[in-house]
């Protein structure tokens, strides 16, 4: 009888790395997939653009924040690149800015971690002036969004497969949803500004987005159940 527990108790316990293996192979699968494209949507739940309590800009390193295409491109402010509003294009919206161009929000009320961020192509003629390479930043002491120390947290300089064009550009009129979940950020600490920061002025956004840490997963609860539940009988 004490050898049968025994050897029950050890088959129980040689669950716990067998279901923290499989979680760990499910968060590989999932690494795999990096960025969800969708045709252009907005979801704005815990969007820091919104609930942030800071102030969104578009700027270049002089502070200059008006944009002017020329031509068709010339009501195309800014603006529309955070008004939640998908179908408001931002036509080389960067035309009269000196790169480095950024956007994103600063000062906000509560330093957080960022979950993800989201970018909207436009609809524009030209493929090659979709987004190639720009670079997400998080700040803690900038009060104008080109201004003091910036920390990298995401890096993109072209994908590769269906979601993107032959040279690693997003396409056309797409969302690109990059979350923390599925990324390795370079950084997880806790900022009061985020921003996307980008060296060519000609290329095209419709929408940027920075989002919040989300609530935890259910695979990560259930896997804290059972570590916690194996813990607790290894006690008894």
């Amino acid at each position: 009888m004490t050898t049968r527990t025994h050897t029950s108790r050890s088959a129980s316990w040689l669950l716990i790395p067998l279901v923290a293996l499989v979680a760990l192979g499910l968060f590989a699968v999932k690494a795999n997939a990096a960025v969800i494209v969708t045709d252009p949507t907005l979801d704005t739940t815990n969007d820091l653009m919104d609930i942030g309590g800071g102030t969104v800009f578009a700027t270049d390193s002089n502070g200059l924040t008006t944009a002017s295409g020329g031509g068709p491109w010339a009501t195309n402010a800014s603006a529309n690149l955070y008004d939640n509003d998908v179908e408001t294009r931002a036509y080389s919206v960067f035309n009269n800015l000196t790169p480095p161009i950024y956007v994103g929000v600063h000062s906000m009320s509560t330093a957080v971690a960022l979950g993800g961020f989201a970018i909207t192509t436009d609809d524009a003629a030209f493929a090659w002036w979709m987004p190639h390479d720009f670079t997400i930043q998080g700040s803690n002491d900038s009060t104008n969004g080109y201004g003091g120390t910036w920390t990298d947290i995401f890096v993109f300089a072209g994908g590769s497969g269906d979601d993107f064009q032959g040279d690693g550009r997003l396409l056309r009129d797409k969302t690109y949803r990059w979350n923390a979940a599925d990324n390795t950020f370079l950084s997880s600490a806790t900022f009061t500004s985020f921003r996307l920061l980008t060296n060519v002025a000609n290329e095209d956004y419709a929408e940027i987005e920075f989002f919040a840490v989300p609530e935890p997963s259910g695979l990560m609860l259930l896997l804290s159940g059972v570590i916690g539940l194996g813990l607790l009988r290894r006690r008894r």
